[in-house]
């Protein structure tokens, strides 16, 4: 439903999940991720806050908490929430791309370089067509290259000046 951008009938079916229900930290970041997908970044942040107070090891939630200060621009936060969900999901290669995004972003190039190279060894385990959260495998593979050799570059020719 989320991605075919039914996002009212995606929201009603959520809402009406029992609060006893062993899914609602999952289905608390899903609503949180249809407000940050229609730009409410204030709203995401609450309904997330709330599936981490029911379960403070939902790594999706500190996953999506990143990816809203990513597009906040606040890289430091941005990374404190992306290394907590990299600690409680370690083989997710989607976490390691975009704590990598985020490092690079910060100004922070050699842990960028170090994320990107975790990323491709997770990205390993998977077939280069497959998709991770909508982005193909081959392409997270070429950008994560692309991105050590720019990085790569740009410290060297800051070494050599």
């Amino acid at each position: 439903m989320l991605h075919a951008d039914r996002y009212d009938e995606a929201l009603e079916v959520l809402r009406h999940i029992p609060l006893r229900s062993a899914i609602v930290p999952e289905a608390l970041t899903l609503i949180a991720r249809v407000h940050a997908d229609r730009g409410d970044l204030e709203l995401a942040s609450a309904e997330v806050q709330r599936a981490i107070e029911i379960d403070a090891l939902h790594h999706e939630a500190y996953l999506l908490l990143g990816l809203i200060a990513s597009r906040q621009g606040q890289w430091l936060a941005a990374i404190q929430q992306l290394e907590r969900a990299r600690y409680l999901n370690h083989d997710a290669p989607i976490v390691s791309y975009y704590l990598a995004e985020a490092y690079r972003q910060a100004g922070r190039a050699e842990k960028a370089i170090q994320e990107y190279r975790n990323t491709l060894q997770k990205l390993q385990k998977h077939p280069p067509g497959e998709l991770l959260d909508g982005v193909a495998v081959s392409w997270l593979a070429e950008t994560c290259q692309r991105h050590i050799e720019l990085i790569s570059r740009s410290l060297s020719s800051k070494l050599g000046a």
